[in-house]
């Protein structure tokens, strides 16, 4: 992981690395066009309904891969502690350290099937404005195979991309 660019740098993790494109076999939201208002504040939590696969919570001590970055590899390591607002501190297994991982950036070995995507969820995705760095979004729409991302820049400069669903990371579960 010590590299923290993520695109190219190989993966050592057990399982490899994985772009996300391939585990949702595109299962998202309706196909129908499916929209917001850009310009609400982003946050941790995304809107699922109750008939999805649970996901897993993680606990200090637990292994798992987690994306090192702002990149799309994944890298073994360990939960090092639990924060109030639902992220985690990691200790990869190289020695190299993050805090405050959201909980879509990790996945337990098992964890193969990303959750379907719906509109207003937050994401972490691919930002071409951000030279494609992997950070934070919010979906406005869905219009497949597209898929319109808010991005709150860190100079708050607010952009709004369209990608499509294999630049884009969202909670990951256990196959049903």
């Amino acid at each position: 992981s010590g590299s923290g660019s993520g695109s190219g740098s190989g993966s050592d993790s057990e399982s490899g690395s994985d772009s996300g494109s391939a585990s949702d076999s595109d299962s998202d939201s309706d196909s129908h066009l499916s929209s917001v208002s850009p310009g609400a504040l982003l946050n941790q939590s995304g809107a699922f309904d109750g008939s999805l696969p649970k996901m897993v919570e993680l606990t200090v001590g637990m292994r798992v891969e987690a994306r090192y970055g702002e990149g799309d590899d994944f890298f073994s390591g360990t939960v090092e502690a639990m924060n109030d607002d639902g992220t985690c501190n990691i200790e990869y297994d190289d020695g190299d350290a993050e805090s405050n991982k959201p909980r879509r950036s990790l996945r337990l070995k098992g964890e193969t099937v990303q959750r379907p995507l719906e509109v207003g969820q937050v994401v972490d995705c691919a930002c071409e404005h951000m030279d494609s760095q992997v950070i934070e979004g919010r979906i406005l729409a869905i219009d497949k195979p597209n898929y319109q991302i808010e991005f709150a820049l860190k100079d708050g400069q607010v952009v709004v991309e369209t990608c499509t669903r294999d630049f884009i990371f969202g909670d990951w579960c256990m196959p049903p």
